[in-house]
């Protein structure tokens, strides 16, 4: 009886050392890695520039050359390659065309491109 008791009480503490390692080795946070989720992580406003830049120079470059609306359908001609409504260009997504302007999102942030009307002589 002596012996079950000691070979149970060795089990035991076999089964809890096996498994306390294993909860720690599960634990993906802790009070060093958390962070405030109100509060913006560091270098956020300069990444945040870097893309305002990187999306002013794409709006810039951007020469709509033609547009076809046929029915539900609608396409857009943006620099030789033809876009479908709804659909991503150079990071771009076409949210709505329309007859005289464009809607584009970039990170969340809609913004209306005018078509340019160039006459040539």
């Amino acid at each position: 009886m002596r012996k079950v008791i000691l070979l149970t009480v060795f089990f035991l503490q076999i089964i809890f050392l096996l498994f306390s390692g294993y909860a720690q080795e599960r634990m993906y946070f802790d009070r060093a890695t958390l962070r405030d989720p109100f509060i913006a992580p560091e270098n956020f406003e300069k990444s945040y520039g870097q893309s305002q830049a990187l999306f002013t120079r794409m709006l810039t470059d951007i020469k709509i050359m033609g547009v076809v609306i046929e029915g539900n359908n609608k396409y857009v001609i943006i620099n030789n390659s033809i876009v479908k409504e709804k659909e991503i260009w150079q990071e771009l997504l076409i949210d709505r065309i329309e007859k005289d302007c464009l809607v584009v999102i970039y990170q969340g942030l809609p913004t209306t491109v005018f078509y340019k009307n160039e006459v040539t002589n």
